[in-house]
C-alpha cells in the first residue's frame, strides 16, 4: 500500500439541477509535484482571510492548523521549519524573473534556492558575455 502522502485525490463534480455529487479518483502523487503540495499549504496558510461570522477565536485556530499543514512540525525540525519560512521571504524579494525561475525549478530549502539564484545569475552573465563577444567579432 502506498503512503497517503505518495497518493494524488482527484475531485471530480458533477452537478445536476437537483444535487451535487462528487467522485474521488487516486493515482500516484508525480515525484515533480510533491514540492508543490507544500507550496499550495503555504499559500492557503498565507492567503486566509479574517471573517467576522467566524470570530476572532476560530480564525486564529484555523490559522494554526493551516500552518501545522504546511510547515508539518511533526515531521520537520525546528531549523526546517524556519528554513521554510525564511524561503519564502527570500523568494519574495528576489527579482520577479530570478524569483520565479527559481521557484520553477523548485526550490525546497534556501540552500537550493541561493544556489539557483546564483546559477540564474552566472547564465545571465555567460549570456551577456556571449552576446559582447558575438558583437565585437561582428565588427572585426
Amino acid at each position: 500500500a502506498q503512503p497517503l502522502s505518495s497518493l494524488r485525490v482527484t475531485v471530480i463534480l458533477f452537478c445536476s439541477e437537483t444535487r451535487v455529487s462528487f467522485q474521488l479518483e487516486f493515482g500516484p502523487l508525480p515525484k515533480e509535484n510533491v514540492h508543490s503540495c507544500s507550496e499550495l499549504q503555504r499559500q492557503h496558510f498565507r492567503s486566509y482571510h479574517y471573517e467576522a461570522v467566524e470570530g476572532p477565536r476560530e480564525v486564529c485556530s484555523r490559522l494554526h492548523s493551516l500552518c501545522r499543514l504546511w510547515l508539518k512540525p511533526e515531521r520537520h525540525s525546528k531549523a526546517e521549519m524556519l528554513d521554510l519560512v525564511i524561503l519564502e521571504q527570500f523568494l519574495s524579494i528576489l527579482p520577479s524573473e530570478m524569483g520565479s525561475w527559481v521557484r520553477e525549478c523548485g526550490a525546497e530549502t534556501c540552500s537550493q534556492a541561493v544556489a539557483l539564484a546564483e546559477g540564474f545569475l552566472l547564465s545571465r552573465e555567460e549570456k551577456i558575455l556571449e552576446e559582447h563577444i558575438t558583437q565585437n567579432n561582428l565588427m572585426c
